[in-house]
């Protein structure tokens, strides 16, 4: 005698389907932070790369890093500064439509912007109060620019991601001077904090670190500037001066 196969109900069918879906649900969140925390580890290996760039050129220039540009003209900003440290060299952003440009520009979780030559934006920025203090310019102090210039601007911020406020897209550069290329202790809506609130930077000694907004969404962690270099403690963070 044969035994009959015993077939599933629709109803049983349903309370499979309803249990892998509350399973899915549960690792769901847990998949995504695993791939945005590899999208902060590759964005921190950037930001770590662009320093080293940094680094080499401040090597050819007596120590000192790309000061900040007098003009306007294109090509005149840290990120073509350091082009060849870091094996890119610039062609006409009109030519570059159609190309991502330089990967290294770009955090992996930004968005580029479709309005001009993806070449013309970028996901990082430079700390103005040190491009300012590099070589010719002075703004709070001389050396501030260069490395091993003072007893503490090693500990300064360089490098953190920037975004457009408005659109949530990398900033529009064209690779020339404007508030775009460079970030003062001001404009707190234009750090990015693309990786579950936390944003990427690197200091002037090398080291890469994330930090969360803080109180002024300047960061919590980076030091911006001193007041004076003889003295460690006299510094702006996160819009406390200690004494």
């Amino acid at each position: 005698m044969k035994k009959s196969l015993r077939r599933f109900t629709l109803i049983e069918l349903l309370i499979v389907i309803a249990i892998l879906a509350i399973l899915f649900s549960m690792f769901l969140p847990a998949l995504k932070s695993a791939k945005e925390t590899a999208k902060r580890i590759e964005c921190a290996g950037k930001l770590r790369q662009l320093t080293t760039g940094f680094h080499l050129y401040g090597n050819d220039w007596n120590g000192f890093v790309p000061p900040y540009p007098q003009n306007s003209a294109y090509y005149t900003c840290w990120d073509w500064a350091i082009a060849d440290y870091i094996n890119y060299h610039y062609t006409d952003v009109a030519t570059e439509r159609d190309s991502w440009g330089p990967a290294l520009f770009h955090c992996p979780s930004g968005v580029v912007g479709s309005t001009y030559p993806v070449p013309g934006y970028r996901g990082y920025v430079m700390n103005t109060y040190i491009a300012q203090n590099a070589q010719a310019w002075s703004y709070l102090m001389s050396n501030i620019g260069r490395f091993g210039g003072t007893p503490h601007n090693d500990k300064l911020l360089l490098l953190t991601e920037i975004l457009n406020d408005a659109t949530g897209e990398e900033l529009l550069t064209m690779m020339k001077k404007n508030n775009y290329e460079y970030q003062s202790a001001a404009s707190p809506e234009r750090i990015a904090y693309r990786h579950f609130g936390v944003a990427n930077f690197s200091r002037m000694d090398g080291s890469v670190d994330n930090t969360r907004p803080g109180v002024t969404g300047m960061g919590k962690k980076p030091i911006w500037y001193f007041y004076v270099e003889s003295h460690a403690s006299n510094y702006w963070q996160d819009g406390v001066v200690p004494k």
